[in-house]
Parts: structure tokens; C-alpha cells; sequence
């Protein structure tokens, strides 16, 4: 693709850069996906999003902390509250996770099922 430059009062913007953003808000407004969805679909192909160990480590703590609703945090990472309640009970009953270890040396309950 050609770069695209737009030049106003000797100020010269190159577009080529905001190609992405581009693409990403159409998609968002166009097919109703989060940012993070779009972002996902323009570099992968694919509309779902993968989570990461920290994603999960802050799903859990959303739900400790904020007491947000599974379908709430679900929202946030543009997954469903099931999805969200999987990974979570998931790394709870592993043990494992930066968050999971903060939460047992706070005194915080475990994560409500």
C-alpha cells in the first residue's frame, strides 16, 4: 500500500503510521468489536483474543477486589463471563499466579464459585 501524506500549513503528517488505528476504529464501529478485538483481528485474523497469565492474575483481582460480576470483567477483555469464570477457577485450584500468591498473603478469601 501506498503511504499516505497529507500536508497542512507545512506540517506534514504521514498516515501510513496511523494505518492500523484506522482499520481497527472502522472494525470497532462496523462490527461492534472492543479495541482490543479489533487490534486482534488486524495483526492475527482471528476476532477472539487469547488471555495471558496476568490477564487472569487481574481477573482474579477485579473479582476480589472490585467484586465485579464474571459477565462485567468479560466485557473488559471482550471474552464471555464464562470464559472468564474458566480461567479464573482454573488458576485458583493451580495455585500458581503472581495475583494468587498476593491474594493468600493479604488474608483475602478465595474467589467465590
Amino acid at each position: 500500500m501506498t503511504a499516505f501524506r497529507a500536508n497542512t500549513n507545512n506540517l506534514e503528517i504521514d498516515l501510513e503510521q496511523y494505518q492500523d488505528n484506522f482499520y481497527a476504529l472502522c472494525l470497532s464501529i462496523l462490527k461492534t468489536y472492543t479495541p482490543e478485538q479489533s487490534f486482534n483481528y488486524i495483526y492475527t485474523g482471528k476476532k477472539g483474543r487469547s488471555l495471558t497469565s496476568k490477564d487472569i492474575d487481574n481477573m482474579i483481582h477485579l473479582k476480589q477486589t472490585q467484586d465485579l460480576s464474571y459477565n462485567e470483567i468479560g466485557k473488559m477483555y471482550g471474552v464471555s463471563g464464562s470464559t472468564v469464570f474458566r480461567h479464573i477457577q482454573t488458576q485458583v485450584k493451580r495455585g500458581d499466579g503472581k495475583c494468587q500468591n498476593k491474594i493468600q498473603q493479604q488474608g483475602i478469601s478465595p474467589v467465590a464459585v
